[in-house]
């Protein structure tokens, strides 16, 4: 009897462990989501997919292509974006800084638009070019800005940072940079790449420096980050991303590709670079814009006075636009196995040779804008060495050979509402199981496209062993269409307050579609 009581014992204590050790594994797993829109670009909320992918969906680029162009003098020869694009509520119109770019000169101007497409440059009377003010230049050159318009101060509402400084300005237009602003501390290689925003989630600014960084045997032009609660102080920069092997393998298929390098010193030559990035919060995470420098070779007469040293300055070679993301700012994922979130055009067009963007794109409607330079020619275009050609006159002959193929350009690339990554199935139906969720609000909306096929979806219990009563598969209405905003119902109900702040999963059933993003309101 005794025997049997002890067994008993033992045996009652082995379930209870059991059973409230799976219990602290399933609560450990569960994302709280709250009403936080939820993308796919990660796998932050995803547990399990079977016959779906995770697809980089490119952009579209406008087909009226370029927005803008250089037809100022100050505007020289090229016009590109190291700057910013907004939309002022207030005035009710686009406003755009940018660079315009000559061999002798760099300015930055400006420009408006009531329709993000028809451009003005109004003549400011700031800037004294060669003995007139009736352009549209302003008194600074950086890499954009942020607009602030509830700072209580009136003259920090435009923000920017000048060299390695915060710079301040009423207007966006005339600028200064107070005395107490400081560097931002760090081994930063370039204060004219320093893309930079403004985080609405942790409420502080966030800069990307340029550094040089050691890989492969090679210094490489990479990526770092600096922090600032009041855009005067910055914490010391920090790596986050540096150029690997693989970067290199799809230098080498690129620069193979192109038709239009100048220079070209071989495959052992074809190296990786990241030349910016630009990082922004978007609906509960992080995405950038990174701007990847694939080298083909150098200049011969400047490889003879820098040598050819990766990072020193002077390299050939296409720069295009991946997508990263990140949970926090720090650590960085690639997207889409690193294809280009902006390729670059065909040989010959206006954006065949460079691409850099805006620091941040902007939300239209239900769509995303991106603002970006479109460079005819290579990063290393005998036309950026014009100023030697005392030292090397043959530069000149190879400017002229190649004039050409010179120019640059502001465009404009699109996509849908949380385009940037889809969960993609084909005629063969598909799967994708979240981990366990805990939400607010009482409805389901999915972003989809499904013209030619159907996406269901079934709530089930945080093991994701069945279904929750009443929201089965077979419970569910199918979707067919194609909407930003479709609200799932289950025999005609999308009310789900009944499962507010209990831990589910939500199993999307796919066959020739794309589901882009889903939020519960």
């Amino acid at each position: 009897m005794y025997q049997q009581c002890v067994w008993t014992v033992c045996v009652l204590a082995l379930v209870w462990a059991l059973t409230a050790s799976a219990g602290v594994a399933e609560g450990r797993g569960t994302v709280e989501i709250g009403q936080q829109k939820q993308l796919f670009v990660d796998d932050y909320i995803i547990d399990e997919m079977q016959n779906v992918s995770q697809v980089l969906n490119p952009v579209t680029k406008y087909p009226g292509n370029p927005v803008l162009r250089p037809d100022r003098a100050w505007e020289g020869l090229q016009v590109y974006m190291y700057g910013s694009v907004i939309y002022d509520d207030d005035e009710d119109l686009f406003k755009m800084w940018y660079i315009g770019w000559a061999p002798s000169s760099i300015n930055c101007c400006y420009a408006t638009s009531e329709d993000g497409i028809n451009w003005q440059k109004p003549e400011l009377g700031i800037v004294d070019f060669q003995g007139s003010k009736r352009n549209n230049c302003i008194n600074w050159v950086g890499m954009g800005m942020i607009y602030s318009p509830n700072d209580p101060d009136p003259g920090k509402r435009y923000k920017s940072i000048i060299g390695r400084r915060g710079g301040f300005s009423a207007d966006g237009l005339t600028w200064h940079v107070p005395p107490e602003s400081q560097d931002i501390p760090g081994d930063i290689v370039s204060d004219n790449v320093i893309p930079f925003c403004y985080d609405e989630q942790s409420r502080r600014y966030v800069a990307f420096p340029k550094v040089n960084r050691e890989s492969g045997g090679h210094l490489r032009r990479s990526v770092s980050v600096s922090f600032s609660d009041d855009f005067l102080t910055w914490t010391p920069v920090q790596t986050i991303l540096v150029p690997d092997e693989r970067d290199d393998e799809l230098a080498d298929q690129r620069v193979a590709a192109l038709r239009e390098p100048h220079f070209d010193d071989g495959p052992e030559w074809h190296l990786a670079q990241f030349y910016g990035h630009c990082g922004f919060p978007y609906e509960g995470m992080y995405l950038g814009l990174l701007w990847v420098f694939d080298i083909s070779g150098w200049c011969p007469e400047m490889a003879e006075v820098q040598g050819r040293r990766a990072g020193v300055g002077g390299e050939d070679g296409p720069v295009q636009v991946e997508l990263t993301s990140s949970r926090d700012l720090v650590h960085w994922q690639r997207v889409g196995e690193r294809q280009p979130l902006i390729p670059l055009g065909e040989a010959g067009s206006y954006d065949s040779g460079q691409i850099y963007t805006t620091n941040r794109p902007l939300i239209v409607g239900d769509e995303i804008w991106i603002y970006y330079g479109g460079i005819r020619n290579t990063h290393g275009h005998p036309l950026y060495w014009r100023e030697e050609t005392d030292r090397f006159p043959r530069i000149l002959e190879a400017i002229e050979r190649a004039s050409p193929r010179t120019g640059g350009t502001i465009n404009l690339a699109k996509l849908r509402l949380d385009g940037w990554v889809s969960v993609d199935a084909g005629d063969e139906p598909g799967t994708l199981t979240t981990k366990p969720l805990k939400f607010a609000g009482d409805k389901l909306v999915i972003n989809a496209e499904a013209q030619d096929g159907w996406i269901g979806v079934e709530i089930l219990g945080r093991s994701g062993q069945r279904p929750v009563p009443g929201f089965s598969l077979a419970d569910c209405e199918r979707f067919s269409g194609d909407s930003v905003r479709h609200t799932v119902k289950w025999r005609g109900n999308p009310d789900l307050s009944r499962l507010q702040g209990r831990p589910v999963r939500l199993r999307f059933h796919l066959q020739n579609a794309k589901l882009y993003s889903f939020v519960f309101r």
